[in-house]
Protein backbone atom coordinates (compact mmCIF):
# COMPACT_ATOMS: atom_id res chain seq x y z
CA UNK A 1 0.00 0.00 0.00
CA UNK A 2 1.55 3.44 -0.90
CA UNK A 3 0.59 6.19 1.46
CA UNK A 4 0.93 10.23 0.29
CA UNK A 5 2.22 12.89 2.16
CA UNK A 6 0.01 13.45 5.36
CA UNK A 7 -0.79 12.43 8.67
CA UNK A 8 -3.18 9.78 9.41
CA UNK A 9 -4.91 8.44 12.32
CA UNK A 10 -3.85 5.06 14.12
CA UNK A 11 -3.94 1.76 11.93
CA UNK A 12 -4.38 -1.74 12.38
CA UNK A 13 -3.05 -4.32 10.12
CA UNK A 14 -4.83 -7.85 10.29
CA UNK A 15 -3.22 -9.07 6.88
CA UNK A 16 0.00 -9.37 4.97
CA UNK A 17 0.52 -5.90 3.72
CA UNK A 18 3.59 -3.63 3.10
CA UNK A 19 2.94 -0.03 3.80
CA UNK A 20 5.19 2.64 2.17
CA UNK A 21 5.02 6.27 2.46
CA UNK A 22 6.31 7.44 -0.63
CA UNK A 23 7.27 10.73 -0.18
CA UNK A 24 9.36 9.28 3.18
CA UNK A 25 9.06 9.62 6.83
CA UNK A 26 9.34 13.33 7.18
CA UNK A 27 6.14 14.21 5.65
CA UNK A 28 4.27 10.71 5.91
CA UNK A 29 3.02 10.48 9.84
CA UNK A 30 1.15 7.98 11.42
CA UNK A 31 -0.32 9.61 14.57
CA UNK A 32 -1.95 7.69 17.69
CA UNK A 33 -3.20 10.44 19.61
CA UNK A 34 -6.49 9.83 18.50
CA UNK A 35 -6.45 6.02 18.96
CA UNK A 36 -9.06 5.51 21.31
CA UNK A 37 -8.88 2.41 23.45
CA UNK A 38 -6.31 0.98 21.39
CA UNK A 39 -3.56 2.72 22.53
CA UNK A 40 -1.36 1.55 20.02
CA UNK A 41 -0.35 4.27 16.97
CA UNK A 42 -0.22 1.19 14.62
CA UNK A 43 -1.25 -2.29 15.81
CA UNK A 44 0.18 -5.52 13.54
CA UNK A 45 -1.31 -8.67 14.10
CA UNK A 46 -0.38 -10.81 10.76
CA UNK A 47 1.95 -13.54 9.17
CA UNK A 48 3.87 -10.69 7.07
CA UNK A 49 4.13 -7.05 7.45
CA UNK A 50 6.43 -4.24 6.52
CA UNK A 51 6.42 -0.90 7.72
CA UNK A 52 8.64 1.48 5.21
CA UNK A 53 9.31 5.71 4.98
CA UNK A 54 6.65 6.87 8.16
CA UNK A 55 6.75 8.55 11.50
CA UNK A 56 4.99 6.83 14.45
CA UNK A 57 3.79 8.79 16.51
CA UNK A 58 1.93 9.65 19.42
CA UNK A 59 0.25 6.72 20.72
CA UNK A 60 -3.25 7.10 22.66
CA UNK A 61 -2.62 7.28 26.65
CA UNK A 62 0.63 5.66 27.43
CA UNK A 63 0.08 2.68 25.14
CA UNK A 64 2.89 1.33 22.79
CA UNK A 65 3.40 2.47 19.10
CA UNK A 66 4.07 0.03 16.28
CA UNK A 67 3.42 -3.18 18.73
CA UNK A 68 4.31 -6.07 16.49
CA UNK A 69 2.01 -9.29 17.23
CA UNK A 70 3.41 -11.17 13.73
CA UNK A 71 5.80 -13.53 12.41
CA UNK A 72 7.26 -11.21 10.51
CA UNK A 73 7.31 -7.44 11.16
CA UNK A 74 10.19 -5.16 9.09
CA UNK A 75 10.99 -1.81 9.72
CA UNK A 76 12.89 0.33 7.70
CA UNK A 77 13.20 3.90 7.39
CA UNK A 78 10.90 4.87 9.62
CA UNK A 79 10.91 7.41 12.65
CA UNK A 80 9.24 6.44 15.74
CA UNK A 81 8.21 9.85 18.13
CA UNK A 82 6.58 10.61 21.32
CA UNK A 83 6.11 7.23 22.64
CA UNK A 84 5.86 5.18 25.98
CA UNK A 85 7.69 2.89 24.07
CA UNK A 86 8.79 3.32 20.61
CA UNK A 87 8.74 -0.25 19.17
CA UNK A 88 6.86 -2.90 21.19
CA UNK A 89 7.95 -6.84 19.67
CA UNK A 90 5.95 -9.63 21.26
CA UNK A 91 6.54 -12.40 19.21
CA UNK A 92 7.71 -13.92 15.88
CA UNK A 93 11.19 -12.44 14.23
CA UNK A 94 11.92 -8.18 13.69
CA UNK A 95 14.10 -6.89 11.23
CA UNK A 96 14.30 -2.95 11.97
CA UNK A 97 17.11 -0.90 9.33
CA UNK A 98 17.66 2.90 8.81
CA UNK A 99 15.44 3.84 11.75
CA UNK A 100 15.43 6.66 14.70
CA UNK A 101 13.98 6.42 17.66
CA UNK A 102 13.40 9.69 19.37
CA UNK A 103 12.00 11.12 22.61
CA UNK A 104 10.29 7.74 23.59
CA UNK A 105 10.30 6.26 26.94
CA UNK A 106 11.59 3.31 25.45
CA UNK A 107 12.87 2.74 22.09
CA UNK A 108 12.92 -0.57 21.16
CA UNK A 109 11.25 -3.43 23.53
CA UNK A 110 11.35 -7.01 22.94
CA UNK A 111 8.63 -8.44 25.21
CA UNK A 112 9.43 -12.21 25.50
CA UNK A 113 12.32 -14.71 24.80
CA UNK A 114 11.10 -16.46 21.93
CA UNK A 115 11.51 -13.45 20.04
CA UNK A 116 13.87 -14.40 17.22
Amino acid sequence: MLVSSGTYDSVQVFKELTITGVDGADVTIIDGSSAGTSNSAVYVASQQVTLRGLTIQNPAGSGTTGFGNALNLVVEDCVYRNNNFGLSASSGSLTVSNTSFVNNGRGLSLLFSGLD
